[in-house]
């Protein structure tokens, strides 16, 4: 993050390409024989992909609910959902103004969603968003907070070491991470809608 009094830009952690292959391995620990990956991929419907803890919970369904009054109820399938849709509406919850009248909320909706290293925003100075766009990391939340954490004890070493008060995202930084970023969702099921390019790359003998 280049900031107004100095502050020089942040570099991406090496923690992401590690990340995915993990990821990767977490998948194949559990499903062992690829057969049982395309089995359980043909029957998804095409903007669902089911993830590791998914998986084993797949594996070991439960046989029923039981209830305050121990009362069991035998099912196939239970499924918990919510409508809550916070990107269309609520996010960020409250009204954020930067820089030149910026509003963060509309900003992202006239551009697109964006946050350099998932946790800073042009022209939003000494402002971080933990739960943003490109903050997750696909493993777990817990990750995601861990490796935002680390970055932002980089940053805050750098403004004590330059003796700043102020960081801010550049234009140029953000832009450079969107694109890089953007590129890297190409073939993911987020643009696909579908799980199969991933899936042929699980069902590849690993090297």
């Amino acid at each position: 993050m280049g900031g107004a009094d100095g502050a020089a830009p942040s570099t991406p952690s090496g923690a992401r390409p590690g990340a995915a292959s993990q990821a990767d391995a977490r998948l194949r620990l559990r499903l062992q024989a690829p057969d049982v990956l395309q089995q359980l991929l043909s029957d998804l419907p095409e903007t669902e992909c089911a993830s590791g803890d998914e998986l084993d919970r797949a594996f070991s369904p439960p046989d029923g609910i039981v209830t305050a009054d121990d009362h069991k109820t035998e099912i196939d399938t239970l499924i918990l959902a919510t409508g809550y849709n916070i990107w269309d509406i609520n996010f960020p919850a409250i009204e954020i103004i930067g820089r030149d009248g910026r509003d963060l909320g509309k900003w992202w909706r006239e551009t697109r969603f964006q946050a350099y290293e998932g946790v800073g925003v042009p022209k939003f100075p000494n402002y971080l968003t933990l739960a943003s766009p490109y903050s997750y990391s696909g493993l777990s939340y817990f990750t995601t907070i861990e490796s935002q954490m680390r970055h932002i004890k980089r940053l805050f070493g750098e403004l004590r070491r330059r003796g700043a008060t102020t960081f801010e995202v550049t234009e140029v930084a953000n832009r450079e991470f969107l694109d890089r970023v953007t590129k890297k969702l190409t073939n993911s099921v987020f643009y696909v809608g579908r799980c199969e390019t991933r899936a042929q790359l699980l069902l590849q003998p690993a090297r």
